[in-house]
């Protein structure tokens, strides 16, 4: 859609302000929706999310700056330029107010006509810009992570991504699953940080790396070592988490390496905890060798692994989300409250996908990968 045809929706209560505004964007060729209070306008973005919305501050039921906290905090509409409009929130507290809070331009009366549609036209071209870099960055992550995972026999994997809609840079989430030549298997999570293509590179260079050195026979612990000497080396300003699960030939147990990454979350028959143990210090920090802790893994056992984007709040502490997360995992596996008997658990790719759609409104990337131990074929 060209920026001509783009759609506005005009909120005010004052029907002669909404016919003046209205009238100059048709004329100007765009497509105009009209509404006259602040929850008509979020009825009307959730029905069809519009290129671009005009809001007076002061509307009859909800201030325009609470609708457009509203619709900034919704994913669909995030990227939805919002102009404010006021006769009478006019002085620069009451701009600075408006842009603080989410506003991507403010304009008082009297509003010139050609300042109007010139700002309109201003901030269209610049979501069209975002959109664009957006998709392009979106590509670009997708390109550097498996486009599928491999059958890993004796295990089930699911793995899931899901970009932030706040972020057109490119982050550094990542995700891998594979058999060594040996028969070993590594299931694999990172986070670098960051979102920048610096931050894609490094997951890249990480991801390849990693593989590599599994491949050449280095056990997990001396994998994250040499991954660490590799980031102080080559990307000394950066850092990042890694956690590393290893299963062997027969599938008979799990170890754990984990280069200061959130902690796995253990679902087994009747109860689940967070796997604390083989945690160790992120990469990018010169400190001592990682550590493995292993652990026997019966048939059924389940391992969540994820990045924090699918946890952190910052409305709350991170244990609370961790919690929060993990009552959300007992109720999807039949747990009554973590220790009850099990009821009907459902399949990983329905709990994977769950989890991702809960997640839909984060302010970060998520990745995650759901691992099910089924035994050896």
């Amino acid at each position: 859609m060209t920026v001509e045809r783009a759609s506005v929706l005009v909120v005010d209560d004052s029907v002669s302000k909404r016919y003046v505004l209205g009238s100059w964007l048709r004329r100007a060729g765009y497509e105009v929706f009209e509404a006259s209070s602040g929850e008509e306008a979020l009825r009307e973005v959730r029905d069809h999310v519009p290129d671009l919305v005009v809001l007076d501050v002061h509307l009859p039921d909800l201030s325009g700056i609470e609708v457009c906290r509203r619709i900034k905090r919704d994913r669909e509409s995030a990227g939805v330029p919002v102009l404010h409009v006021s006769a009478i929130a006019v002085d620069a507290g009451d701009r600075s107010i408006g842009l603080d809070e989410g506003a991507d331009a403010y304009l008082v009366d009297p509003i010139e006509p050609r300042e109007f549609l010139s700002t309109v036209g201003a901030l269209l071209r610049q979501s069209r810009r975002y959109a664009e870099e957006h998709r392009i960055a979106l590509t670009l992550q997708r390109s550097l992570l498996p486009a599928t995972l491999p059958d890993l026999a004796g295990l089930r994997v699911a793995a899931r991504y899901h970009a932030s809609a706040a972020q057109a840079e490119v982050g550094g989430d990542f995700f891998d699953a594979f058999d060594t030549p040996d028969g070993e298997a590594f299931v694999v999570i990172g986070d670098v940080q960051g979102h920048s293509l610096g931050a894609a590179i490094i997951m890249a260079e990480l991801r390849y790396a990693l593989r590599a050195y599994a491949f050449d026979g280095h056990r997990p612990a001396a994998v994250l070592d040499r991954l660490n000497r590799l980031m102080l080396l080559s990307h000394p300003e950066a850092t990042a988490t890694v956690c590393i699960l290893t299963f062997p030939p027969d599938r008979s147990r799990v170890t754990i390496v984990n280069a200061g990454h959130l902690p796995p979350l253990l679902i087994g028959p009747d109860r689940l905890s967070y796997w604390e143990a083989g945690a160790g210090v992120l990469l990018g920090v010169d400190a001592g060798a990682q550590i493995a802790d292993t652990m026997p893994l019966p048939a059924g056992s389940r391992l969540l692994l994820f990045t924090d984007g699918l946890v952190e709040r910052r409305s709350e502490p991170i244990e609370v989300s961790l919690a929060t997360l993990a009552s959300s995992v007992a109720a999807a596996h039949g747990l009554g409250g973590g220790t009850g008997p099990r009821r009907a658990r459902r399949s990983i790719t329905d709990v994977a996908d769950g989890l991702l759609a809960a997640a839909d409104g984060a302010a970060d990337d998520v990745a995650l990968v759901l691992v099910e131990a089924i035994g050896p074929d």
